[in-house]
């Protein structure tokens, strides 16, 4: 069966597969999802089917199909692929490997790499009772220097760190709607997750320098360049280059401030954060 995701040009083809489609439905927020209402010949975007091993995936980027056994695994994929799409029917929004949450009258983003701790942040921000934009990928409007909520739930690495306090590991066993051996998806709340295409604008960047050891928690103000730098290394939007990509990201931070947070335990960062785009 072809379904159509929001008015994405390409459908996802579901094929014995309804389990996973129910997955995918847990972990995304504000997204349409409909029978492919074009023609039936259409190449999909990705396919979905049922295995022997478990759920077979493939795409234009993978297409060589991969079975997996895991739900979580198989979910991580399709929105993956999701993004993947979203992209490439959009020429002028910048797809930013970043964390976004709501303080006050706008969105935070952080931009870091991968395993920096950016999920964990985020998941603290919904506890705390902050909007969660997206914890991974974020869609930017460079011409209205807006966020774009992603409409996807946040997604942890298990285990968790091993200083996450009582509080936040409760937190996570209450809201968890999906885990898989190495993933899992939290529900913190509608209040707490912004719907797919909510917008606000930027109003400061943080980047994350967390230690795997004990260190004193500081935040301090960095330049729009490092911050730039960092961003621009974390992007995906390959249809901007050169001068137009760095007008772009000088747009998107306009007089945002930046800061650097040192920390260990997200507890400390949360809490600094909150308190510096606060005031």
């Amino acid at each position: 069966m072809l379904y159509q995701f929001n008015d994405l040009t390409r459908p996802f083809q579901f094929r014995n597969a309804d389990p996973v489609l129910d997955a995918v439905k847990l972990a995304l927020r504000g997204w349409r999802i409909r029978r492919w209402p074009g023609m039936p010949n259409v190449r999909p975007a990705a396919r979905i089917v049922r295995t022997l091993q478990g759920w077979g995936i493939s795409s234009d980027k993978h297409p060589i199909m991969d079975p997996c056994p895991d739900m979580g695994d198989t979910v991580c994929d399709i929105l993956a692929e999701l993004g993947r799409q979203y992209l490439a029917d959009l020429d002028s929004v910048l797809f930013m490997h970043c964390a976004a949450f709501r303080i006050g009258s706008g969105v935070v983003i952080v931009p870091n790499t991968f395993r920096a701790g950016k999920s964990v942040l985020t998941s603290h921000m919904a506890m705390r009772g902050h909007r969660v934009w997206c914890d991974d990928i974020v869609p930017v409007d460079p011409t209205s220097r807006t966020a774009i909520a992603a409409g996807y739930l946040p997604r942890l690495r298990f285990p968790l760190p091993e200083n996450s306090g009582r509080e936040f590991r409760k937190f996570v066993d209450d809201t968890l709607v999906l885990k898989g051996e190495r993933y899992g998806y939290i529900d913190p709340g509608a209040s707490n997750v912004a719907r797919f295409g909510e917008r606000l604008p930027i109003v400061g960047a943080a980047l994350l320098d967390r230690s795997e050891t004990p260190v004193t928690p500081k935040i301090e103000p960095i330049t729009k360049g490092l911050t730039m730098r960092y961003a621009i290394n974390r992007n995906f939007s390959y249809q901007l280059q050169g001068e137009d990509m760095l007008r772009a990201f000088i747009d998107v931070l306009g007089a945002a401030p930046c800061y650097r947070v040192t920390y260990d335990a997200a507890e400390d960062a949360t809490d600094m954060i909150i308190d510096r785009f606060s005031r």
